[in-house]
């Protein structure tokens, strides 16, 4: 008697390790997981007859390397304006900070191009198993339009009729997977707040610029009044975001704007600091006035100062990039 060969179709996404990848099959009557390592191969089985559900949990990993890389470009761009400070004629730091810049930004693109990270598992009625290689939403999404007309030929289509009839067919399901398909009501909120925070980033980033083109004291407190007013907005599209339907970019931009905005003020207290220490004399001239030095520091020139002027490039670049981001998702998430 002749063997028919299984058939095999194998789905796109793949899920790299440092030694091998993981990828999915989709066969006749199940679904193939295989895991290799180069060396050897794993094989497990899914029959589509047996799939009880497939789950799908969003996590922060792209948040926190959206944060990571941000950090890295900010201190890339700080460090380049340092150097060139000191040496405006070395073509290498210009080169390789350039090189370095690019790179973070192709990183950043690639992140916002791949969406929201996620978890995948699949339940049968022996085993529970996370499907590596779905590990974004976009790719889930691909992955279920595909499987489920599989799953719904060879198990059926089960109407809520069917259920009423049958409360027993509900148990096939596990518990965690019936806490998790509860409808979950969230609040739809205007994002007035968001708008007017990310907004309000852009003007902060030109308002730096100015003030290290032209420093004087109006300027600055025009500024601390500012960074406060936008502490305080950002404050509350913390409070309104939580639990909302707005975007997982945006809450993770309005969250990475709070964490800038504290840096900023820690940054401030460290850049008036080292002020004084370069200022020791005049300190002491001042009688130590504190009002007097705030109103010396409010006019000193920051080119004068490479540590202050590195500071000041890193926190425009990271205000304006945080803001502009924070207006794309939200024109996205409109549209």
């Amino acid at each position: 008697m002749t063997q028919h060969p299984i058939l095999y179709e194998k789905f796109s996404a793949k899920h790299r390790k440092f030694f091998g990848n993981d990828c999915l099959w989709f066969g006749q009557d199940h679904l193939l997981l295989v895991s290799s390592t180069g060396i050897s191969e794993d094989y497990k089985r899914f029959y589509y007859k047996d799939i009880q559900a497939i789950q799908l949990m969003k996590t922060k990993a792209r948040l926190a390397r959206i944060i990571i890389t941000f950090i890295l470009l900010g201190i890339t761009g700080a460090i380049t304006a340092l150097a060139c400070s000191m040496d405006k004629s070395n073509p290498a730091v210009l080169v390789s900070s350039g090189i370095m810049g690019l790179f973070l930004i192709g990183c950043l693109v690639r992140l916002f191009i791949k969406g929201p990270f996620c978890k995948t598992f699949i339940y049968s009625s022996v085993q529970k198993e996370k499907l590596t290689p779905l590990n974004t939403v976009k790719k889930s999404a691909l992955f279920l339009s595909i499987i489920t007309p599989k799953i719904k030929a060879w198990q059926g289509q089960m109407t809520p009729d069917m259920l009423r009839s049958d409360p027993r067919r509900m148990t096939a399901a596990p518990g965690a997977i019936l806490q998790h398909a509860a409808n979950i009501r969230q609040k739809i909120i205007s994002p007035v707040w968001h708008r007017g925070l990310f907004l309000s980033l852009l003007c902060l980033s030109v308002l730096m610029t100015t003030l290290l083109l032209f420093r004087a004291p109006v300027l600055f407190a025009v500024f601390s009044l500012a960074l406060l007013l936008i502490l305080l907005t950002n404050t509350a599209a913390l409070v309104k975001q939580a639990g909302s339907t707005l975007s997982a970019g945006v809450k993770a931009t309005t969250i990475a704007s709070m964490i800038f905005l504290v840096l900023t003020i820690g940054a401030g207290y460290v850049e008036f600091v080292f002020f004084m220490i370069k200022n020791v004399e005049t300190w002491a001239k001042a009688s130590q006035n504190q009002w007097e030095m705030a109103k010396l520091y409010a006019r000193i020139n920051p080119f004068d100062y490479p540590v202050i002027l590195g500071l000041d490039i890193f926190l425009i670049c990271v205000f304006f990039i945080t803001g502009l981001t924070g207006l794309i998702f939200l024109w996205r998430q409109k549209k």
